[in-house]
């Protein structure tokens, strides 16, 4: 019998030993697991269709980048991981904010600067991740914490009241 669960013993024993309320808690326990997949891939794929154009754009960026001289504008105080680098192309300036900075880093120096050529403002230094990039690592992150809430939230409520 699919989707039963089956007792050997009397119903009045089982509930004595405890058996038949751990398979009910067993079986929500499979159902809170079961709603938390479904939600990491429901959030999943909202934020990767919110995302789709720039994934396109980071592969263009790879595929086509042109390069160019960056100037540092400011550092971030901590570590100096962070920088702003403003650059111009075809006499247009833009700048960005990026935490792949090289190491040591001051307002001044001259950096390389990889920006597409169809959209110079998105660009990013040369070796770095880039902001889609950083961006999937954050989807992933929210998706799970996503995914363990409603897990945790489901089993609370399927199992609220019960010893």
């Amino acid at each position: 019998m699919r989707g039963r669960v089956e007792f050997r013993e009397p119903v009045s024993t089982a509930v004595k030993s405890g058996s038949l309320v751990e398979a009910h808690r067993a079986k929500g326990r499979v159902l809170s697991a079961s709603l938390g997949v479904l939600a990491w891939f429901v959030a999943a794929a909202i934020s990767f269709a919110l995302y789709a154009g720039q994934f396109r754009t980071a592969y263009e960026l790879q595929a086509h980048g042109r390069t160019t001289i960056g100037l540092v504008t400011s550092v971030s105080p901590r570590d100096y991981a962070g920088c702003t680098v403003r650059y111009k192309v075809a006499s247009r300036s833009f700048s960005f904010f990026t935490v792949g900075c090289p190491s040591g880093v001051r307002p001044g120096w001259r950096l390389s600067v990889v920006y597409l050529p169809s959209d110079p403002a998105f660009s990013k230094l040369p070796g770095t991740v880039s902001p889609v990039q950083q961006g999937i690592f954050f989807v992933v992150l929210v998706c799970t914490v996503f995914a363990l809430v409603v897990a945790s939230v489901t089993y609370k409520i399927r199992n609220r009241g019960r010893g």
